[in-house]
């Protein structure tokens, strides 16, 4: 274990239960409704339906517009986050410096 917790091995970004939306009908890997694929046997891979004739249903594509939709306003809403907090740290770092240069003035101008 490395001074920072464990340590994967190359290619291992997390832990291997961690589960992420499937890249075709936004759903988790539990709810998938993906087909397996003919070719490969694999679920849920965008290579498949561009090269192994896999054809998107009208509810993977409903679905996938779903979670676009809702990652879209989630990535908004973080970046809306980060904006305050960041106008924070400059009026704060503002305020830090202007105290600064009033104490080595004395008050004066």
């Amino acid at each position: 274990m490395g001074i920072f917790g464990w340590s994967y091995p190359p290619g291992c970004s997390g832990p291997p239960d961690e589960d992420f939306p499937c890249e075709v009908c936004g759903l988790f890997p539990d709810d998938c409704i993906c087909p397996e694929c003919p070719i490969c046997g694999e679920y849920g891979q965008p290579s498949c339906y561009l090269e192994h004739g896999l054809r998107r249903t009208e509810q993977q594509k409903f679905l996938k517009e779903i979670f676009d939709r809702e990652m879209e306003k989630y990535i908004q809403a973080e970046n809306a986050m980060w904006d305050d907090y960041m106008d924070d740290e400059e009026r704060q770092a503002g305020e830090k410096l202007a105290a600064i240069f009033d104490d080595e003035k004395g008050g004066q101008c």
